[in-house]
């Protein structure tokens, strides 16, 4: 699995996007109206490699966009997120250790349709596939 698939699957399984019912995809933003969506961006990959191949943990900077209709639905949002990648985990074969270099910025906007509550938490991943281990 990708760490792409597993990122998303990990945010997908959080209760608080369970019951928010949010969309939770790869850089598609949500059209019109909605209640709330979860946006994942990749900004920086870089990849080592030798001739051998991809050469231990990749530290991926990734902004996840929380989007909600109200502020506490952000902010639940958010919090449950941030609590996700803070902690060292294993989702199918990729393993992720706790995020660093967390930061967050308000980027609430009124939209043509409703006011939207935004916050983007900007976040170095590092990961890799458990079969890189050996």
């Amino acid at each position: 699995m990708s760490f792409e698939t597993a990122l998303r699957a990990r945010v997908k399984a959080l209760p608080e996007v369970v019951s928010a019912a949010s969309s939770v995809d790869w850089s598609v933003r949500p059209q019109g109206a909605f209640t709330s969506a979860i946006v994942l961006t990749v900004a920086y990959d870089p990849r080592g490699r030798t001739m051998t191949g991809w050469q231990g943990w990749i530290p991926t900077r990734v902004y996840i966009d929380v989007m909600a209709a109200s502020a506490p639905v952000k902010a639940a949002l958010r919090d449950a997120i941030l609590a996700l990648i803070g902690v060292e985990a294993v989702a199918a074969d990729a393993r992720f250790w706790p995020a660093r270099d967390v930061s967050i910025t308000d980027l609430s906007e009124q939209a043509d349709t409703q006011f939207i509550h935004r916050d983007q938490i900007d976040a170095i991943i590092p990961h890799m596939q458990e079969t890189d281990n050996g």
